[in-house]
């Protein structure tokens, strides 16, 4: 048998050269807030976000189907939704926030939330 021989040769990568375009700090968001609101309560939920200055959110199916603006925004803010319905009670539905950076850059979020009976 002949000994198993192994060679290696070594390569140098460049580097790649630095970018003229600066990093650009994309919006962030998400929402904090209970999975369940109960009829007749207020039920308050925050927007937590980075890089942005301008927000949109709407429940689709309750107020109307109202879309709320919020600008200036910080990078926390505080909704509360209060269902009076008692019709939709056991509906779900989909809070959505959309923020938006100076350049018009957009990140969204999304929670289910269901409507119970009040306690």
């Amino acid at each position: 048998m002949q000994p198993l021989q192994a060679s290696a040769t070594a390569t140098k990568t460049p580097l790649p050269e630095p970018s003229a375009t600066p990093n650009v700090l994309l919006p962030t968001v998400e929402i904090d807030g209970p999975a369940t609101i109960s009829l007749g309560k207020k039920s308050y939920f925050t927007i937590i976000s980075t890089n942005a200055e301008r927000a949109e959110w709407s429940i689709g199916g309750f107020a109307n189907n109202k879309t709320f603006v919020v600008e200036p925004l910080a990078a926390s803010h505080q909704i509360f939704i209060e269902p009076t319905d008692t019709t939709r009670v056991g509906d779900t539905f989909t809070l959505i926030v959309t923020v938006f950076d100076k350049a018009g850059t957009s990140a969204s979020a999304k929670q289910q939330i269901q409507v119970v009976a009040g306690q």
